[in-house]
């Protein structure tokens, strides 16, 4: 559920007394979803556009969280507004921009480019080896052998990483 609400373009809370009374004590899977929610919102008190509350059925004093006060809400029961207020609903949906749907949620964000990686990782590929083959007592012989090895090591890497 965290996951689905962190992505979510939109959230729509469907108020009624019953829904009021879950989140208010923080029962069932609505208090675990209002648990998630309220630090979200706070977060974002005054461009909030992504959690709106829809009162389906009582009045705002009866369904509507202790909490969600200050934030959107749609009243979508009956009444002469209904048309008016679902078209409002609708525009603010439809003008909310769409970030979650342009490719699927991986960590690849948090990554920098192959070009920029390559380089640091070959320099302290080789960084390492140096202190490991100087640090043990080899003779510069053995290290003009090893030398060798190490870069040839380095770049077999190189292409794996790249190939991934």
């Amino acid at each position: 559920m965290e996951n689905s609400i962190r992505i979510s373009d939109i959230v729509l809370m469907i108020f009624t007394p019953n829904y009021k009374q879950k989140a208010d004590e923080r029962l069932g899977g609505v208090g675990y979803e209002f648990n998630i929610i309220t630090p979200l919102l706070k977060q974002n008190l005054k461009t909030n556009e992504k959690y709106i509350g829809v009162l389906r059925e009582g009045d705002w004093h009866s369904s509507v969280p202790t909490n969600m006060g200050p934030y959107l809400h749609c009243d979508l029961r009956s009444s002469d507004t209904y048309d008016e207020n679902l078209k409002q609903l609708i525009d603010q949906i439809i003008n909310t921009p769409v970030k979650s749907f342009s490719k699927p949620i991986t960590m690849e964000g948090d990554y920098k480019p192959i070009d920029q990686i390559v380089p640091v990782l070959k320099q302290s590929v080789e960084v390492y080896f140096n202190k490991l083959i100087g640090a043990g007592g080899k003779n510069s012989l053995e290290q003009a052998l090893l030398k060798p090895k190490v870069k040839l090591l380095v770049d077999k890497w190189e292409n794996e990483i790249r190939s991934h």
